[in-house]
Parts: C-alpha cells; sequence; structure tokens
C-alpha cells in the first residue's frame, strides 16, 4: 500500500475520545484514526503518522503547518491528550508491602498513586 500524505486542502475533524476523521479533498473520509508523533523527542511538529483501530498507518502529515488551523488545534489537543505525562510536585507517602514500593504524590493533575518494585532499575532521577 502506497503512503498517503495529507495536503493542505485535506481537514482533520474530532471523531470521538481522542480519535479523529481525515477528509480528503477528493471526498475520502477515514475513521476513527489516533495520531501520534513519529519523532516525539527531536521534531514533535513534524511526521506524525495516522493509525487505524489496528494500529494500521492510513496516512501521514509532513508537518503541522501543511494543515489549516482548525485541523492543527484538532491534531494537537489529541496528541496532548496521548501523549500527556503528570509532573510531581510532592511525594506526599511512600509504604512497602513485599518489596513492592507504593508513592502516593501530588502532581499538576492532582494525586496519583504508583508501584515501583525495584528502585533501582524503575527510578530515574533528572
Amino acid at each position: 500500500m502506497e503512503r498517503r500524505y495529507l495536503a493542505k486542502e485535506d481537514r482533520v475533524g474530532r471523531y470521538e475520545n481522542n480519535l479523529v476523521r481525515v477528509s480528503f479533498s477528493d471526498g475520502t473520509e477515514i475513521f476513527p484514526l489516533e495520531p501520534r508523533r513519529l519523532f516525539p523527542v527531536n521534531n514533535p511538529d513534524e511526521y506524525i503518522t495516522f493509525l487505524d483501530t489496528d494500529g494500521v498507518e492510513r496516512c501521514v502529515l509532513r508537518h503541522l503547518s501543511d494543515v489549516d488551523n482548525a485541523s492543527r488545534g484538532v491534531i494537537l489537543a489529541s496528541l496532548d491528550d496521548y501523549y500527556l505525562v503528570p509532573h510531581i510536585l510532592a511525594i506526599t507517602k511512600v509504604t512497602e508491602k513485599y518489596g513492592t514500593l507504593r508513592w502516593t504524590v501530588s502532581t499538576d493533575r492532582g494525586e496519583k498513586s504508583f508501584d515501583i518494585r525495584n528502585r533501582n532499575h524503575d527510578i530515574r532521577v533528572s
């Protein structure tokens, strides 16, 4: 299957939840799709793939500037939701049971809890 790229005249709209609908200028529509960054760290606005629910790539956006403002907003909202990473503001409680640490922390998204089995491998200090 040949890779299909989005062009300026194509549109991306909300479908449901974190999914989007791509409408091509030739009248073809593909949905539901999940936008994902191909290079999330070094080029977050370049090469965004759109995967169907089976994880198959259906089309690619070369650069966010290649689509109109409304489409760009829909794509960015979907990507922001997918790549959401809460930032820990404070550690409120740490308990240990059977070698597993249970952390309760305050984040910029509210209070969260998570388990760590191996503190030497699971924790990175930056």
